[in-house]
């Protein structure tokens, strides 16, 4: 029973989680970027990179101020931002509630 239940987190429910995971990362098929935006996913991914490392830039004080501090949420949504703004032109036409609460949390002022 023991080795039926390791092969079946190993073989079954290990790669599903794994898959779900990526398809969740940032221009993945289930991430805001991957589902709101008409691109292709290298240069999705290309665009989220240079997008991390500008806002990592702008919040280098932030971060050496505060080096333990969760800086996680404030560089995701800054990135999501300075892609959004390159790319804008490239927004999904659907009107997805998704879509919609993805763009309008963007838009908020924090």
């Amino acid at each position: 029973m023991i080795i039926f239940l390791i092969y079946l987190m190993t073989a079954v429910v290990t790669p599903a989680m794994i898959e779900e995971d990526l398809a969740k990362e940032p221009c993945g098929s289930k991430s805001p970027q991957g589902a709101c935006y008409k691109l292709e996913p290298d240069l999705c991914r290309t665009i989220w990179d240079k997008s991390i490392g500008d806002c990592k830039q702008e919040l280098a004080d932030v971060i050496k101020a505060r080096p333990t501090g969760l800086i996680g949420p404030a560089l995701n949504r800054c990135s999501a931002r300075k892609m959004d703004k390159s790319i804008r032109y490239n927004r999904v036409q659907a009107d997805t509630a998704y879509c919609k609460a993805y763009f309008s949390y963007l838009e908020e002022k924090h």
